[in-house]
């Protein structure tokens, strides 16, 4: 974009050629001050960062009062599961059998955002017992079926795999499954050390197919596939990116700055009389496409989480965001290498990854303010205090299931 390729529906929106010039400071000031925020929050706490990672990863798995994990651990699947099925049932379809079967066609933009505003289900239920804890679930499922091998543990994670899978395409979305099956491999790799190369590439091409194949069932026309301006070149080209340029591009020219407003409405009550809460993302959208809204097929314009900072704050507040989220994305590394190496603390970790690399893509003050992550290591945590107390008060003998586990 900054050397002039500029045909992308997105780069025709801006009003400013100017524009062009300060974003792209932006994006290099993000390359530049991200990871020097990384190295001197690592030698302020004096630590060898690569030297302590290497170190975790050679060390063994401990696991301790695993049955009482698997007990406690199905139990919340089978709620999760039973919540799952009910969303699907209230829906009326499963949207990914709609797209292997090539159901849906023009229609599915409009379903998406449909489906995603719907209110057939309690929505703290939908976003937090189904999409949430149900695929995070699995990951624990999945770790510690890698470190016992038992079997019990490779059907529950099998079963929440497959609900999982689901899940992440409840709303027609191409990137959640791809994401959700990569974590496998941080998962996969933080316990075994490494990953053979063979695995890494039927993964890799797993999640390519997945992204192409919705790409297909969605109605796109594979004689585009290497148009740079369209499908999945244009998508990771520009159209990510195009939106940050949108957010310099807005304000203060057209709109003034939000000054907070796209923090949480919990913070907001605490801080502000009576604030409005505006996400930068969904401002921009209503800007530049109205019509889109309008017909009901728009979201919002998310974007390098830098976008949502200058949104708020202008370029000074911008470019404190670079340093700000280096420390947390270092501290969350440093949280890794010192804590115990067990499948809970693993677990943590995962949730803490996914969602924070989500919200590079979704917004500054996700950094700041983070419900998603809150209600995820509580519950993982939840999980681990039930089996301890399992344990302590040997619920597992009174019940009669320490036999029915062997």
């Amino acid at each position: 974009m900054y050397l002039g390729w500029d045909q992308h529906y997105m780069i025709k929106k801006i009003t400013d050629p100017a524009t062009i010039d300060k974003t792209y400071f932006l994006i290099s000031a993000t390359a530049i001050l991200l990871p020097i925020s990384m190295i001197i929050w690592a030698r302020i706490f004096k630590v060898d960062t690569n030297k302590d990672y290497k170190n975790y990863l050679e060390k063994e798995t401990k696991v301790s009062g695993e049955k009482a994990v698997f007990i406690v651990t199905l139990a919340v699947s089978l709620v999760c599961l039973f919540f799952t099925a009910l969303m699907f049932f209230k829906m009326r379809s499963i949207p990914l059998l709609d797209l292997i079967l090539g159901r849906g066609g023009s229609l599915i933009s409009a379903e998406r955002i449909e489906i995603s505003s719907s209110t057939q289900m309690n929505p703290y239920i939908r976003n937090l017992v189904v999409l949430t804890f149900t695929p995070i679930l699995s990951y624990l499922a999945y770790a510690y079926a890698l470190v016992t091998k038992k079997r019990r543990w490779y059907v529950l994670f099998f079963i929440l795999l497959g609900a999982s899978v689901l899940i992440k395409t409840y709303n027609f979305a191409k990137s959640p499954l791809a994401f959700y099956i990569f974590a496998f491999v941080i998962l996969y790799i933080l316990i075994k050390g490494s990953i053979p190369i063979k695995k890494l590439s039927i993964i890799i091409g797993l999640c390519i197919f997945t992204i192409l194949f919705m790409y297909f069932r969605n109605g796109f026309n594979f004689e585009k596939i290497l148009d740079i301006y369209n499908g999945p070149l244009g998508r990771t080209l520009f159209t990510q990116v195009g939106t940050l340029f949108l957010h310099v591009d807005l304000f203060p020219q057209h709109l003034p700055f939000l000054e907070g407003r796209s923090f949480s409405p919990t913070i907001l009550s605490i801080f502000t009389d009576g604030w409005g809460h505006f996400r930068s993302g969904f401002v921009a959208m209503h800007f530049y496409a109205p019509e889109k809204v309008y017909q009901g097929i728009a979201g919002v314009m998310n974007t390098l989480f830098v976008g949502e900072a200058y949104a708020n704050f202008g370029m000074k507040g911008a470019i404190l965001s670079i340093v700000y989220v280096g420390f947390v994305l270092k501290s969350v590394l440093l949280l890794l290498v010192k804590t115990k190496k067990t499948p809970i603390n693993i677990i943590i970790y995962i949730i803490l990854t996914t969602l924070l690399v989500n919200a590079t893509q979704g917004g500054f003050t996700d950094f700041v303010y983070n419900s998603s992550i809150i209600f995820s290591i509580s519950f993982i945590l939840l999980i681990k205090f039930s089996a301890k107390l399992a344990e302590k008060y040997k619920l597992l003998e009174k019940l009669n299931l320490e036999d029915k586990l062997k």
